[in-house]
């Protein structure tokens, strides 16, 4: 019986329909000093928002412009 469920989860996503979906890449400069930036979200206004980790681990957030 599981052997039959995983053919048929396997054909279900197999002959699902594929959507494209157009995107833009919006490149964002790092936050200075940090090991890692993360944007989380955009807005219509051009504002993203997201998180960035500093040297010593510690995880700050952000909102604003891009610039």
């Amino acid at each position: 019986m599981r052997v039959i469920s995983k053919i048929v989860l396997g054909l279900s996503l197999v002959s699902a329909p594929t959507i494209a979906v157009a995107a833009t890449l919006i490149p964002v400069t790092p936050f200075p000093g940090s090991t890692l930036t993360s944007v989380s979200g955009i807005n219509d206004s051009n504002q993203i928002s997201g998180e960035y980790t500093t040297s010593d681990g510690i995880e700050h957030a952000f909102f604003g412009p891009l610039a």
